[in-house]
């Protein structure tokens, strides 16, 4: 058993690493929406990242068969369409929100995996489920009565659309590369996103001042294709249900810097919201060491 948590230690530090980064992640790209219109962004991003990942992944081209595509394209597909939903969704809401809202994957992936994978449905996980459900109708409860605006149905789906990304990835990705399967994940990202802006889209905003570019690089090459080659590799090595309960605290610090910067506001629902999510994760992670 020891062995066991020495050897998945790492990938539990690559989960702590994304979190941080991820946390900062809805602040920066709300002040930056002023200059990239969301599909937009998508659009930009997916190719950086298949043109990274490409470079990354070169010398492991001739692995690349129609596996990959099997399971990237659908898990892709559903990304792509969480990505729109929750930029969009932010344009119309506040960074805690974008972050809580997303977490509702947590509902959704252990049904997910156990039509998947066959992946027992534990107690522990229901538990963890509904805590962190409980944390988001908290946060949304306002005077008592659910609030959703449009842009919180948004990042609410995306949420759910995410979960099948996670659920698949988890279920379906284990023996593949994790370089070619984000590779041809986030080259569905781009086809979708520039479909989608060339068809539907009838403001465009695109900036090409170079600190404005570079600005968009960095967040993409961090952010996106770093922190996904980490989650990817972790959710190949540990519980998709651990994964998915844990991000939530991306949530808390987010709303914590959302707060001190001024753009969400301290109220009872964040901070309990956050309180029952961190409980959640706690519970998630003990039963996840065990197991091992």
């Amino acid at each position: 058993m020891k062995r066991s948590q020495n050897s998945n230690f790492i990938y539990y530090v690559g989960i702590v690493f994304v979190v941080l980064i991820w946390s900062l992640y809805p602040i920066l790209t709300k002040r930056l929406f002023t200059l990239y219109t969301p599909s937009l962004w998508d659009s930009a991003g997916g190719l950086i990242a298949v043109l990274s990942l490409l470079i990354i992944s070169r010398k492991k081209l001739h692995l690349l068969n129609w596996a990959y595509f099997k399971a990237a394209v659908p898990t892709g597909a559903f990304f792509s369409a969480a990505c729109l939903l929750q930029k969009f969704g932010l344009t119309m809401s506040t960074p805690a929100m974008f972050a809580f809202l997303e977490n509702l994957s947590v509902i959704f992936v252990p049904i997910l995996m156990l039509f998947f994978a066959k992946q027992k449905l534990t107690w522990v996980k229901i538990l963890s489920a509904v805590i962190c459900l409980g944390g988001v109708f908290v946060l949304c409860g306002g005077n008592g009565q659910l609030q959703f605006g449009k842009g919180e149905v948004l990042c609410a789906l995306a949420g759910i659309f995410y979960s099948v990304n996670i659920a698949g990835t988890g279920a379906f990705a284990k023996k593949l590369d994790t370089g070619l399967y984000l590779m041809v994940q986030f080259m569905v990202q781009c086809i979708i996103s520039v479909t989608y802006s060339a068809l539907f889209l009838e403001e465009w905003n695109f900036s090409f001042a170079p600190q404005h570019l570079l600005s968009l690089v960095s967040i993409v090459l961090i952010s996106t294709v770093l922190c996904w080659l980490i989650r990817t590799a972790c959710l190949k090595k540990l519980d998709p249900s651990f994964v998915a309960v844990a991000m939530p605290f991306t949530a808390v610090i987010t709303s914590a810097l959302s707060v001190w910067i001024g753009t969400d506001t301290l109220s009872f629902g964040l901070v309990a919201g956050a309180a029952l999510i961190f409980a959640a994760i706690l519970i998630s992670g003990l039963a996840d060491s065990k197991k091992e």
